[in-house]
């Protein structure tokens, strides 16, 4: 299923002034996010544990040359800490909108960013490094989105519109809102910064693979991947989330709208304000799979993530309906503001064929993780408290797919939703959200929040 190169398809046709966004800027809800219930799917459609009949196997995408070690030798994965508790650590917030990002590295420190809503700049609050405990290890004053490696590690991104100085020198931003990168070692050192001269608005992803290689992606900027040493190698004109498999395939998972095309023909405009995506390309950039995923109106695939096998699993919301793999699910009416929502999730081998899916599901799913036991972690939202009718929560599933338990939480004044989650070696979950804890005066806080197993 190796079509022509992607990025040559498209013609970079996302690369638009700063001033322009794509669909999911414009329909991912702002304030309180709608809401929805679980259907039934029409079609004889499959969802929860069963495996739906075996689609058609793809021929297996050549798989790139493996790539070299780099020299920095893996930290060794601590042991499982016995007696450290979950905590939870806040940081307030000007925005209830404010994303936000975490990563967990090798030793079980969780990296924390917040940043403004996509398609905005200012609000971000930067990164914190907790401990495995909760303890504040360091702060940075910058950055939107996190991602770690093997040697401990961790990379930042995000928006500059001003000049920014990391600790290598001051960078100068191209345009009104410019992109940088950033690596800094285990104790916040930093090892290179490299503005990329491209336009910044609503960097939503960041992800490292096992030499190096990063993916960074953002509304107006598309998907960047960069050498070790932070060198553009190329771009596909799209965005979202981002995820590295083990033989250097990039994974993006995000939404499209009409006329976009990701190797395999344009996406049809009909009645759908966008339609979610998952992309695989290999490491020169050529398409390896591709699907879409249309809908009554608004389909976001939030989040995307491979585990140990390279399986990918990936997850998002959708208003009225979804057709996904070819079963349509439909959202039911809910009370909060009047809408029609509901959370998909699935499962796909290393080629992009389906091994489960559930297009229903909560109302709001933005996260995706996938534990050491192959155990699917999902956060977002559910409905069921008084006011706003908004609950933050995780929902872990089994590696077949079957519910195993939902947590719920930040019920409180306001709303509350989960954005990301992470695990770690010892199945620990960490989940950021964030919520509204008071309306006299408003008050909104970023969570940290750790589960342990």
């Amino acid at each position: 299923m190796v079509g022509r190169s992607f990025h040559a398809a498209l013609g970079l046709a996302v690369l638009v002034a700063c001033s322009q966004h794509s669909a999911q800027d414009s329909e991912q809800p702002s304030g309180d996010p709608p809401t929805g219930n679980d259907q039934v799917p029409e079609n004889g459609g499959t969802d929860g544990g069963t495996t739906p009949d075996a689609p058609t196997t793809p021929d297996a995408p050549t798989t790139p040359d493996a790539p070299a070690t780099p020299d920095a030798p893996g930290t060794p994965v601590a042991a499982c800490p016995v007696g450290i508790a979950a905590f939870t650590h806040a940081i307030g917030l000007a925005n209830p909108d404010q994303r936000s990002d975490i990563a967990v590295d090798a030793a079980g420190n969780v990296l924390f960013a917040t940043a403004a809503p996509a398609g905005t700049t200012g609000n971000a609050n930067g990164v914190t490094k907790l401990s495995p405990s909760g303890d504040v290890l360091l702060t940075l004053p910058f950055g939107s989105v996190v991602a770690t490696d093997a040697a401990g590690n961790f990379y930042v991104a995000g928006a500059f519109s001003a000049p920014l100085d990391v600790g290598l020198g001051v960078m100068q931003p191209e345009g009104n809102v410019d992109v940088f990168v950033a690596k800094f070692d285990s104790a916040g050192k930093p090892v290179f910064a490299q503005p990329l001269r491209l336009c910044g608005d609503g960097v939503t992803s960041i992800a490292v693979d096992a030499t190096g290689r990063i993916a960074v992606s953002g509304t107006a900027l598309g998907t960047v991947v960069l050498s070790p040493t932070g060198a553009l190698q190329f771009t596909v004109a799209v965005s979202g989330d981002v995820a590295f498999n083990s033989h250097g395939v990039l994974i993006i998972g995000g939404s499209a709208v009409a006329g976009t095309d990701l190797g395999d023909g344009p996406v049809l405009a009909g009645d759908v304000t966008s339609a979610g995506f998952l992309l695989a390309v290999d490491g020169n950039g050529q398409r390896v799979f591709s699907h879409v995923f249309p809908g009554k109106e608004t389909v976001l695939v939030n989040s995307v993530a491979v585990d140990s096998a390279d399986n990918i699993v990936f997850t998002g919301f959708y208003t009225l309906s979804i057709v996904l793999f070819g079963d349509e699910y439909r959202a039911q009416f809910a009370q909060e503001s009047g809408r029609f929502t509901g959370g998909f999730s699935a499962k796909l081998d290393p080629n992009g064929a389906v091994i489960w899916k559930h297009g229903t599901g909560t109302t709001e799913l933005n996260g995706i993780a996938v534990d050491v036991a192959g155990n699917v972690i999902l956060t977002g939202a559910s409905t069921g408290n008084a006011g706003f009718n908004r609950i933050t929560d995780v929902q872990k599933l089994g590696p077949t797919g079957a519910s195993l338990s939902i947590t719920e939480m930040f019920p409180a004044t306001g709303y509350g939703r989960g954005f990301s989650v992470a695990t770690d070696a010892c199945g620990s979950i960490y989940l950021s959200a964030v919520a509204v804890d008071s309306f006299a005066p408003r008050v909104t806080s970023a969570y940290v929040v750790k589960l342990t197993k």
